[in-house]
This record gives structure tokens, C-alpha cells and sequence, in this order.
């Protein structure tokens, strides 16, 4: 438990009365100034900005289209808003009325950045009931500089020490604390001429989020074109349908299984698709079987001195391992579960549960030292397969429909199991048609790669812009 000692004249200085540990250390430590070292005087936001009257509308049907800005499908920290809108002609709840509004502030998780500037002046603008409208105070001020300078991660760190909240998804900050945080008066003309080069950086990144699609949408397009399949044929497996079967086929399948996806005929679909070509199950590459994973209990941690990693199915992020946030074991429980659990170059790792993470895969690139937790499957390919192959062909749809099909239980708690994942079909190629579709799919994933990094050069250089204003 953290504890942090202040006084009631610092607690009745404020006009929102908070007295929890987290927002007593960082308003009265920092006084609401999230930039200490700066030449210029200080203002607060609520002298640039003013609060609007809130006004909504009710879930249902539009009278007119409205254009919608919705949160979970924007950018975090960039908050642009003519990428950041569609057109809508009914909406599921409530939501508030920002035709007025110049800037937009998420009162929810604001430290991850969601902060809007409604440069283009557009109309019929509706959002969330958590997005807070603003107007600018004063003709003098730049949209752009502004919004860039309050998306700082200065400002982002002292957004998450006002927040309040059980959970960090429903995290909130009080407009009331927004308004009186301190930002350096940057004069009128450099924020204009910094604004300016912004927009056209801007501009440039635009471009380059064209060039950037979903890593999985161009494997699957990839071997779509391999394995001439149609896949938005696939991809309409998605879709709800109803179906009849009779209980006879039922009980001859190899799992007597009553659930909806694991008798659909739509699966049968993609199936007969794959059926198309040669094919073969998984157990007919692997190298020895699938194995699942270690369990663990809190004392076999020791994310102090441990050197070998603990893959869970947290561990698994965007379809690659993420080392750096895997949590490290003792030498004790490594040696322990080594022989039967540790891992090599070229393993796949599939998460077995879950919703949101069932299915997910990723390649051991390296040889580290780690364990795969008991929620984790690995599949070791033999050594006359190239094991990318199969770690590509398992975040296409081709495999991961099978596993929407094979998932076992009920809400978040589903599963599948090495006895199901030995039978998944497999579309059996040469190792040289192996290599080459692994190939072409690295070459455009390198592509993105690229525009990826020119994207984050991009997003540093606005940073730098704003910081030397401030200086």
C-alpha cells in the first residue's frame, strides 16, 4: 500500500475534492505543471479553452446522418479527427452533441490520448457521452500546436496520476482538473508557423497509413492467391445463419458435440475449400507431439533475478512474443520444467484459451530461455518443413475459423485441446512452395514494416516541434 501525507489547505486549495494517494502525490507535488523546464509563463488550460453546455441525442434512429466519432476505432495520441469519423444514421446509445465543439476531450483513459481538434470545421458531429466539447477562448490560438501540445507524454503521465476509477478501462479524469493543469503561452505566431509544419507531416503520414494493412488480412491474401481460394467467401463464414442437422450425423462425428460452430455447415464450406488441394493433418509435420504447457504458482517468479521468461497467453501480442513483457522465473523453476516445457528456435506457441486470445500464435525467433505456460500449446514443426510456413498459415483464417469451430466451453471460458489441434488440415506444399510463399508474404509485411517506422520518424519530428517551442 502506498501512503502519501498532505494537508487540507492543500486539499481545499482545489475545487474537486479528491483525497486518494495516487492524485494527492501528483497534484500536490507537481502543482498541476506536467512542464517544469521552460522559459515562458505559464497559463492554465482553462484560459485557452472553454467548456460547452452538454447536449445530446438519444439511441435510435437519426433524424439526419450524423458523422460519428468514435473512440475505440481511433488512434491513440494523434487525434485527428477527419480520420477519426464515419457517417452514421442510427447509433446504439445516447451520445453527445459536438457540432460546436473546436477541441474534444475523453474524460475516459485520457492518459492513453485521446484528445481531438476539429480543424476541418466538420459538421453534424456526434460521439460518445465520455467526449467533453471545447471551444478556444480566443482567436489566437493553433488547433494543431494545441492539441500536439496537450498529447505530450508529459501531460499523458499526469493525466494518469488524476484519474479515478476501479478499473482501468472505466479510468476518468475530471474536466474540472483538465481545465486548471498549467501549459507554457506560447506566443500566437509560433504556434501558428509550428501548427503548419504539423499539418503537412500530417498530410505525409496519411500517405503512409495507405501503404499499412493488417498483417493477417495480407497473409490471408497471400495464400488466397497461392491456393486460388476465395476467402471473402471465408471471411463469410462470420456471418449468422441457422442450419438443421439430424442426430444421426451428429453422433457419427469423431467428438459428439451439440454446439452451434462445431456442426455448422458453413464450416463444412471451408473445409471443402482446403479439401480442394492436398492436404494432410498437422501431426504429420511435427516433430514429436504437441505438447501443453507449465503451470506455475507466485513463488516460481522472480522478476527481479530470473533469466528465463514465462510465456503465458499475455505473452502473445500482435502475433509475435513479447520477451520484454513476460514475466521472468526462478533458476529453481526453469531447471524443474526445462526438459518438457522450455522452448527453441523455430516453435510455435498457439494460446488454447480464451476468448480474445484462443487461437493466437506466435514464432520463437530465437533461442532464449524460457517455459510456455499450461494455457499455451507448442507445436514443433520437423526439420524438413520451414516452420514460418506453418506459423503464417496459423494467423490466416484458413486455421483460425477451425479454430472458431473446434473451441470447446462457455462465454470467456473456451478451449481446444492437442488431441484437436493434431487433426487440424493442413494445405501440404513443398518445402521450395514453402519457402516462396513465406517469402512474398515477408517481403509485403517488410513493406509495412517500413511505412511503420517512417510513420513513428514522423510522429517523433511533430514531438521534437512542440518541445522546442516550449524550451
Amino acid at each position: 500500500m502506498k501512503v502519501f501525507t498532505t494537508t487540507l489547505g492543500e486539499i481545499g486549495n482545489q475545487l474537486s475534492l479528491r483525497l486518494d494517494s495516487k492524485y494527492r502525490e501528483t497534484w500536490d507535488n507537481e502543482k498541476g505543471d506536467p512542464i517544469k523546464k521552460t522559459s515562458l509563463n505559464k497559463i492554465k488550460v482553462a484560459d485557452l479553452i472553454n467548456r460547452l453546455p452538454i447536449k445530446r441525442v438519444k439511441k435510435g434512429e437519426l433524424e439526419d446522418e450524423c458523422n460519428l466519432l468514435s473512440i475505440s476505432e481511433t488512434e491513440a495520441k494523434y487525434g485527428r479527427l477527419v480520420n477519426s469519423i464515419q457517417p452514421v444514421t442510427s447509433v446504439g446509445s445516447d451520445k453527445t452533441i459536438l457540432n460546436e465543439a473546436e477541441i474534444i476531450v475523453s474524460k475516459l483513459v485520457m492518459s492513453k490520448g485521446y484528445i481531438f481538434t476539429n480543424e476541418e470545421s466538420s459538421t453534424d458531429l456526434i460521439g460518445s457521452t465520455e467526449l467533453i466539447p471545447y471551444k478556444k477562448r480566443k482567436k489566437d490560438i493553433d488547433l494543431t500546436f494545441i492539441r500536439h501540445l496537450l498529447l505530450l507524454d508529459d501531460y499523458l503521465k499526469y493525466y494518469s496520476g488524476l484519474e479515478t476509477g476501479k478499473t482501468p478501462s472505466q479510468k476518468r479524469v475530471n474536466p474540472i482538473d483538465f481545465l486548471q493543469l498549467l501549459v507554457p503561452n506560447v506566443p500566437y505566431d509560433i504556434q501558428k508557423e509550428i501548427g503548419t509544419k504539423i499539418r503537412k507531416l500530417e498530410n505525409e503520414m496519411d500517405e503512409l497509413k495507405k501503404e499499412i494493412q493488417n498483417r493477417n488480412k495480407i497473409i490471408n491474401e497471400i495464400l488466397a492467391t497461392e491456393f486460388n481460394i476465395d476467402f471473402q467467401e471465408v471471411l463469410d463464414i462470420k456471418k449468422p445463419t441457422t442450419y438443421k442437422k439430424d442426430l444421426l450425423s451428429i453422433n457419427n462425428s469423431f467428438d459428439l458435440r451439440f454446439s452451434y460452430k462445431f456442426n455448422a455447415q458453413k464450416y463444412k464450406k471451408l473445409l471443402s475449400k482446403i479439401a480442394q488441394h492436398k492436404v494432410s493433418p498437422l501431426k504429420d509435420f511435427i516433430n514429436e507431439p504437441i505438447r501443453l504447457g507449465s503451470s506455475i504458482s507466485p513463488s516460481d517468479y522472480d522478476d527481479d533475478n530470473g533469466e528465463a521468461i514465462y510465456i503465458s497467453m499475455s505473452s502473445i501480442k500482435n502475433w509475435t512474443l513479447d520477451k520484454d513483457g513476460s514475466r521472468r522465473v526462478s533458476e529453481e523453476y526453469f531447471e524443474k520444467n526445462k526438459v518438457a516445457n522450455s522452448i527453441k528456435k523455430g516453435d510455435i506457441i498457439i494460446a488454447r484459451s480464451g476468448e480474445g486470445t484462443i487461437g493466437k500464435v506466435a514464432l520463437i525467433e530465437d533461442d532464449i530461455d524460457a517455459i510456455f505456460a499450461d494455457f499455451t500449446m507448442r507445436v514443433r514443426i520437423s526439420n524438413s518443413h520451414n516452420p514460418k510456413y506453418f506459423y503464417y498459415y496459423f494467423c490466416s483464417d484458413l486455421f483460425q475459423l477451425i479454430v472458431e469451430k473446434e473451441k470447446k466451453g462457455l462465454g470467456n471460458n473456451t478451449n481446444f485441446f492437442p488431441n484437436q489441434l493434431k487433426r487440424f488440415p493442413i494445405i501440404q506444399v513443398s518445402l521450395n512452395q514453402q519457402n516462396e510463399i513465406v517469402k512474398k508474404i515477408e517481403e509485403k509485411l517488410e513493406k509495412v514494416r517500413q511505412a511503420e517506422m517512417a510513420l513513428v520518424s514522423k510522429k517523433l519530428e511533430i514531438d521534437n516541434l512542440i518541445r522546442k517551442a516550449i524550451v
